[in-house]
C-alpha cells in the first residue's frame, strides 16, 4: 500500500483559530488522511493565535482518538512562527501529562 504526506493549509479550511467548531473541521480533514494512513503536515501561514479550546478539538481529540504516538508520528508543522511551534509544544506536552 502507498501513503502520502498530505499538506493541509489550514487559513484554506478554517475561518476562525479560537472556537470548537473550527478545531473540529480541522479535525475531521486531518483525521480522514491519517484513516487512509497518509501523513498530515500542517501550514500554519498566516494564521491568527490558536486558543486553547481550538487545539483541543482538533490535536487533543486527535491525541484522544488515535493515541500520542500516532499524533507525533503522523502530524508535523509548517510555515510556523516561533511562538506556534512553542505553543504547540506546550499543549501537547501538558494533553499527554494528564
Amino acid at each position: 500500500m502507498f501513503y502520502m504526506d498530505r499538506q493541509i493549509i489550514v487559513k484554506d479550511i478554517i475561518t476562525n483559530t479560537t472556537v470548537n467548531e473550527e478545531g473540529k473541521r480541522l479535525f475531521d480533514v486531518m483525521s480522514d488522511f491519517i484513516l487512509k494512513g497518509d501523513s498530515v503536515i500542517l501550514s500554519l501561514s498566516d494564521l491568527e493565535p490558536m486558543s486553547s479550546s481550538f487545539m483541543n478539538s482538533s490535536f487533543g481529540a486527535l491525541i484522544d482518538k488515535y493515541g500520542k504516538q500516532t499524533f507525533k508520528k503522523k502530524v508535523r508543522f509548517t510555515n510556523y512562527r516561533p511562538a506556534y511551534a512553542e505553543k504547540i509544544v506546550n499543549y501537547i506536552n501538558l494533553y499527554e501529562s494528564r
